[in-house]
Order: C-alpha cells, then structure tokens, then sequence
C-alpha cells in the first residue's frame, strides 16, 4: 500500500525554471521542428525515463528480483504489459490514443491532489492536457494524426472543451476550502503550466511539464523513500531500466524509418507511444497501489 508522507520542504524551482522558459518561448518556438523533437528526446531520456526506471527498484525493495523466478515473472509481466499496449495501438489507434489521454490525465492529476481527491485530481488532469489543445488546436491535430491517423484530430476538439469546465472545477474545489500552504503550490503550478501551454508548442511544453515537474518529483520521492543506504541501489537499477528503453526506442525508431515513416513522425511515436507502453506497467505499481511508492510531492496533504 502507498505510504502517507509529508510534502517534501521547498519545491518551488520550479515556478522559476517556468518563469525563465516563459522568457525564452519567443526564441523556442522558432526552432526547427527536429531542433525541438532533438530537446524532447534529450530531456525526456535523461529526466523522464529514469523516474519511471524506478520501478525496478521498487520491485527489488520488495524481493521480486531477490530470485530467478520471481525476478522473471515480474520483468517478463513488466514487458508484455507494455508489450500488450503497443499491439493494441496498432490494432485501434484512436481508441489507444483517447484512453491513453484519460489514463495520464488521471496519473498527471497526482501531481495536485491526492488519490482519495477524486475530483480535483481529475480535474487537473484534464485541464492540464486540454492546455495544449485548446492554445495549439493545429500543432496537437498533428502530433495526434502522425501517432493515430487523421480520425485522431476529434481528440483535440473534445480536449479544448474540457479545458475550462476543468479548470474551473480544479480552481473552484482547491480555493472553497481555506487554503494553507500546501494547496497554494500546485495552484500556482497549474497556473504557470496554463501560461506556458500558451507560449510554447505542445511538444516543448510537455517536455518542460514532464522532464521539468512530473519526473523529478516522483523520482525525488522514491530517493528520499530509499534513503541514504539504498540511493545507489536505486540510481544503479533506474540507469539499466533507462538504457533498455533506449536501446528499445533507437530500434523502433530504425523500424519505423525503414518502413517508410518520416524520421520526425516516427521520434514523435517514439516518444508518445513509448512513453503510453511505459506508463500502464508503471501506473499498476504506483497507482495501482502493487507496491510501496511515493506520494506526489506537489499534492495537497
């Protein structure tokens, strides 16, 4: 079961780093499309990747890679699960791409409000994904058809208008109650996530939202949790974990080029589409609840 903790000290880098990107979007948005697809890949490799490469130490902490057989019953489960969603994908791509939608706003919703917060943490979710879509409708639209095909461009228009209901309900249910401290941070998380799904192109700004929140966050959480005896059994286990999904990712993209995909089309399905088999075998232990795991740290206690 999850373990109740107190929200980590400080934690407002970054409202900062937020404030410094705000400045530089002007100069960002003028990249080349590769230029960008290039900064996601770096960050979400060397940012992204390990919080969720965690996992293989949450496993080990409890004993499932302590033998061969639970070792290989637990990392041939992780597999196939992320397996089982690439095939389905392929097979329904816009049913994919609408569930995998729901399920991150849900999972991204924890960085506002904790599990038992059905509501807000919902509502967060939605608003933050629906950001994008409604400031970029056309730049979304083209990220969602390269991942899903032409029919995957309704997403985009259900997404806008969800924005505002959501947000004023994540707003309404996080001020009516008295706010302490430990609601105003996310407030001010999500307000400067809105202002930066304004100024930068959707891939930049999840990239800033992913790499530059959500990842440390969890990642921060499971390094405290492991404490100073087990840190370098953690950064141990999430490098190997982080540089298997590489290895796998480098293959896909190969496969996907030498099947006729565009090299900028076939990186975005790299991303998103790793990133979706990735997250259902991860959610299972984290908000699953399978196994010990962190609290959001940015969630009101």
């Amino acid at each position: 079961m999850l373990t109740a903790r107190k929200t980590f000290p400080g934690g407002y880098a970054f409202l900062v780093a937020a404030l410094v990107v705000l400045a530089a979007a002007p100069w960002l948005n003028t990249l080349a499309p590769s230029a960008r697809i290039a900064i996601a890949l770096t960050a979400i490799a060397v940012v992204g990747l390990p919080h969720g490469a965690g996992d293989a130490w949450l496993a080990a902490r409890h004993g499932l890679l302590s033998r061969p057989a639970p070792a290989m019953l637990f990392l041939g489960g992780y597999v196939m699960l992320a397996g089982l969603v690439i095939l389905i994908w392929l097979a329904a791509p816009v049913i994919s791409l609408a569930v995998f939608l729901l399920v991150s706003a849900w999972h991204f919703g924890g960085d506002f409000a904790r599990n038992e917060e059905l509501v807000r943490r919902l509502s967060a979710g939605v608003a933050l994904l629906g950001a994008p879509a409604l400031f970029w409708p056309d730049a979304v639209a083209s990220i969602y058809m390269a991942l899903s095909g032409e029919a995957a461009e309704i997403l985009v228009g259900w997404q806008s208008h969800l924005f505002v209901p959501a947000c004023l309900v994540f707003f309404a249910v996080s001020l009516l109650p008295r706010p302490d401290s430990s609601t105003w941070r996310p407030i001010f998380e999500m307000g400067a996530l809105i202002l930066l799904a304004a100024a930068l192109t959707p891939l930049l700004w999840f990239t800033v939202y992913f790499a530059g929140l959500h990842s440390p966050r969890h990642f921060k959480g499971l390094f405290m949790q492991a404490g100073p005896g087990e840190r370098a059994r953690l950064a141990g286990l999430s490098a190997l974990a982080t540089l298997a999904s590489l290895v796998f990712g480098v293959c896909a993209a190969i496969l996907l080029v030498s099947s006729g995909v565009e090299i900028n089309d076939a990186l975005v399905n790299v991303i998103f589409v790793g990133l979706a088999a990735l997250t259902v075998p991860h959610m299972a232990l984290v908000d699953g609840r399978l196994l010990d795991a962190p609290r959001a740290e940015g969630a009101s206690r």
